[in-house]
């Protein structure tokens, strides 16, 4: 093991740290906007969320409540899809999309909802 001047310990050459590079490169940018958008992200879709849950649990009893758990998960899936749009424009990550939902099935309504 090398001791660096300044009496630190540094590991061997293959710890050393990532080139310089220019702090205000336009991917600097978009990373940087991607970290401020993902707290207001973050409590849209948890408010959102535990409304649908909460509202859907409670209207269980009803007629209403089971459907309203199915459109919740839609839109939970439009808020997922949004997200992984923000992740590829910002960070340049591609994030499978998820296997889609089985629309058509023989049946009645309760048979589609199962």
């Amino acid at each position: 093991m090398s001791v660096d001047p300044r009496g630190s310990d540094r590991g061997g050459p293959e710890e050393r740290l990532p080139p310089v590079g220019f702090a205000f490169a336009p991917q600097t940018w978009k990373e940087i906007a991607h970290l401020l958008t993902n707290l207001p992200m973050a409590l849209i879709g948890f408010v959102y969320v535990m409304t649908v849950i909460v509202t859907g649990a409670a209207m269980t009893v009803t007629v209403i409540g089971f459907p309203l758990l199915a459109l919740g998960l839609g839109g939970a899936r439009l808020l997922g899809r949004f997200e992984r749009g923000r992740a590829r424009l910002l960070l340049g990550l591609r994030v499978d999309e998820p296997s889609p939902l089985p629309l058509r099935r023989a049946g009645g309504v309760l048979q589609r909802m199962w």
